[in-house]
């Protein structure tokens, strides 16, 4: 008998492993079907089911799995040490996709490519490139996989404020280059807009039919379409002329306006008007030697005329609207994963918010990471820091908000380059940048427990009022500078240093100039943008002395910001500060109430001739880009363009310099 016990051991035990297994595997049916319903894992089995070679993970026991995984992660980071970035791509593609509920993976893996793998780029386009996957690996797929997952947000945030806003990275002005193209092509400019035409435009867009209940992968969804259509006369009869020169409500319609339109938000980037440059390029098309390439380029010029008279017939004025802000609707939902309406709540909210810049996207989408993960139970440092890099994307877009933007020169096959941007301060940001950080400061402490003043937000609060009251005290808004400096003063009491314990606003900027030490861009740029701002406001109002004492420290301002050589560089360098005064002149003739001056033309003649004294380049510049809007704006009040606004001296020169450089291009 004792021989069959070990027998009848093993026999026993074999049985109570058949029990275990067909438990095991009743267990694991309903649970196979809870995680298909919920998603848990696709991607995963997705991932094995294309890589037939790691098939073995389908079978692997999960301690095996892991150390596996582990493995692609060394393999990886030494495909990268040795300049094999794009099989070190591919491999970590694989591991986010094994991985795919981890947020840790998507936000290392997006690091990598936005800061490590760009750096050793030579080229601006092929720096952006890496840069670009990085936020589409956390906007299309990380955060697609995890949408409670603040970290992804906040990364996603950060590389629009940090890699592309900062000036850290030698190539930021390209990547600023790149996105402004982007929504300036597909929202076109808000240069000419007070806040309220601005909301009133975008509404258009957040009313626009969207089925947001979809996942975000149609570029446009075809039921809506044809339900705008259908339920739009006017549409309809715009969609039956679209198809009658090849184009449609779609990407391609954008694309035609773009090219063709009179309107402002697209004319006002231009650098010769749509009659010059047909001309231009027509009689380019007439020289070409070759029949049958002059005959396919003459049948594009004929196709894009064809497109002009439908988008610029008034006819199709109102059509025309709702079809362009149902295909941005569209874009921004398919294609940038953007909820339109989000967007205008945040411009309602915040300001004049220009999506051409990219701390406007750094905001939204740390705002958006905040408010969609409330309900979910955060990090505290994922949390502190995304309230950073949301209040981070204000201040920039106070200092640096107002973008003036310069489209390049067009060919026969398109554009050769890409748009020259510059940016300037816009103090409307002030208010709403300081009521974010009083909100988020109250938050703070009440979660610790602590003083107002404790709140771990204070000293960056403080040094951005700072700088806005000598920004608002520039731009002679005088009283608006004492309620923050009264502000600081009784919140911030046992916080503040010497210079906030002046008697008065006087002193106080005096002794904050004092300590200025060496500037910083964004600070230079403020103060060139309201000194200049001011300085020609006065001469429009004929007060010599102020405008004189306000144009005068700008210069000085400019001269000190480029004293040092690595302020000259590149990265650092502001524009040319003739350029800078020449965007700010153009927008104070064209249209002076979006900077709260309520000028006459005739006064802004008095502007124009002053400056035509003072600062004669700048003038010369803005001549040809004004002339259009001035001259229509001089009829309709029956005046005399050619009296108010004489050419300056230095036009001839500034014309031959622009041939010169569109003969390059």
């Amino acid at each position: 008998m004792s021989e069959l016990r070990p027998k009848t051991l093993r026999l026993i035990w074999l049985m109570i492993a058949a029990l275990l297994f067909t438990g095991a595997w009743a267990v694991n049916r309903p649970l196979d079907r809870i995680s298909r319903e919920y998603e848990l894992v696709p991607s995963g089995n997705a991932a094995l089911a294309n890589n037939p070679k790691l098939a073995v993970l389908q079978v692997a026991p999960g301690g095996l799995r892991s150390l596996m995984i582990n493995y692609f992660w060394i393999r990886s980071q030494t495909l990268h040490r040795e300049g094999r970035h794009f099989d070190a791509m591919q491999l970590s593609e694989l591991i986010c996709d094994l991985q795919p509920r981890f947020p840790g993976v998507w936000q290392f893996q997006a690091w990598q490519l936005a800061w490590n793998i760009s750096a050793t780029a030579h080229t601006p386009i092929e720096r952006w490139n890496w840069v670009k996957a990085s936020i589409d690996l956390l906007r299309d797929k990380g955060i697609a996989m995890n949408p409670n997952a603040l970290l992804l947000y906040k990364q996603l945030g950060w590389t629009f404020l940090s890699k592309m806003g900062s000036d850290t990275d030698d190539m930021h002005w390209y990547y600023k280059q790149v996105w402004a193209r982007e929504f300036q092509e597909l929202l076109g400019a808000p240069t000419l807009l007070t806040h309220e035409e601005l909301l009133a435009k975008f509404k258009l867009i957040a009313d626009s039919p969207l089925d947001k209940t979809r996942s975000k992968t149609e570029d446009i969804q075809e039921d809506k379409r044809q339900s705008l259509i259908d339920d739009n006369p006017d549409v309809a009869a715009l969609d039956q002329a679209l198809a009658g020169v090849g184009l449609k409500i779609d990407a391609s319609l954008l694309k035609a306006y773009n090219y063709q339109t009179r309107d402002e938000a697209v004319d006002i980037t231009r650098s010769e008007s749509t009659e010059s440059r047909d001309k231009r390029l027509t009689k380019a098309v007439n020289a070409i030697k070759d029949p049958t390439e002059k005959a396919r380029h003459l049948a594009t010029l004929e196709k894009r005329a064809k497109w002009a008279e439908v988008i610029n017939d008034p006819a199709h004025g109102e059509g025309l609207k709702k079809a362009l802000a149902f295909v941005r609707a569209q874009t921004l939902w398919g294609v940038h994963k953007m909820d339109p309406d989000y967007m205008y709540g945040l411009m309602e909210r915040f300001g004049p918010i220009d999506w051409r810049t990219v701390w406007s996207h750094g905001l939204y989408w740390s705002i958006y990471g905040t408010e969609h993960c409330k309900d979910v139970e955060r990090v505290e440092m994922d949390a502190l820091n995304t309230d950073r890099t949301l209040l981070s994307c204000l201040k920039t877009l106070t200092w640096q908000g107002k973008m003036d933007y310069f489209a390049p020169r067009s060919g026969l096959v398109g554009e050769d380059s890409e748009p020259t941007v510059n940016f300037r301060s816009d103090w409307r940001f002030i208010k709403a940048t300081h009521e974010e950080y009083v909100k988020l400061g109250k938050e703070r402490s009440t979660l610790k427990h602590e003083k107002y003043s404790q709140n771990p937000l204070n000293t960056g609060h403080m040094n951005y009022l700072s700088s806005a009251i000598t920004t608002l005290y520039l731009r002679n808004r005088r009283d608006d500078a004492k309620k923050y400096f009264q502000w600081v003063k009784t919140n911030y009491e046992e916080m503040a240093d010497k210079t906030w314990n002046a008697e008065n606003i006087d002193d106080f900027i005096v002794a904050s100039m004092k300590d200025r030490g060496s500037l910083i861009p964004r600070v230079a740029t403020a103060h060139l943008t309201a000194s200049l701002q001011m300085g020609m406001i006065w001469l429009a109002q004929g007060d010599d002395e102020n405008a004189g004492r306000n144009l005068n420290y700008a210069r000085r301002i400019y001269d000190e910001y480029h004293n040092s050589e690595e302020t000259r560089a590149y990265r650092l360098a502001l524009p040319p500060l003739n350029l800078i005064a020449a965007n700010i002149l153009t927008e104070l003739l064209v249209r002076p109430k979006l900077l709260d001056a309520n000028l006459s033309i005739e006064q802004r003649s008095v502007m124009y001739t002053s400056m035509e004294h003072r600062w004669p380049e700048a003038t010369a510049i803005v001549y040809d880009l004004v002339r259009g809007h001035l001259t229509r704006q001089c009829q309709a009040e029956k005046l005399d363009f050619n009296i108010l606004f004489p050419p300056p001296s230095g036009l001839e020169a500034v014309r031959q310099y622009r041939s010169q450089q569109n003969r390059r291009q």
